[in-house]
């Protein structure tokens, strides 16, 4: 079994690039201008990224194709 550090480092960077960055370098920055007030707006978007990109995954490994074929084939 790999130690934790070593599957901890490249799982953050993936996380990073599947949900964005704005999340983690514009809210910030939001935040620290007006506060706390508005944190729960970015809570919610990288909650909403989080499952949108899980099932566009589950999809992908379930039928074998992009989510953009999936998408354009529905339209």
């Amino acid at each position: 079994m790999r130690p934790l550090r070593k599957v901890l480092g490249p799982s953050v960077l993936l996380l990073a690039g599947a949900i964005g960055y704005g999340e983690y370098v514009l809210w910030p920055y939001i935040s620290s201008q007006v506060g706390l007030t508005l944190v729960w707006l970015a809570l919610i978007g990288i909650l909403t990224q989080y499952f949108l990109n899980m099932e566009i995954e589950r999809y992908s490994l379930a039928t074998g194709e992009t989510a953009v074929t999936g998408f354009s084939r529905l339209w």
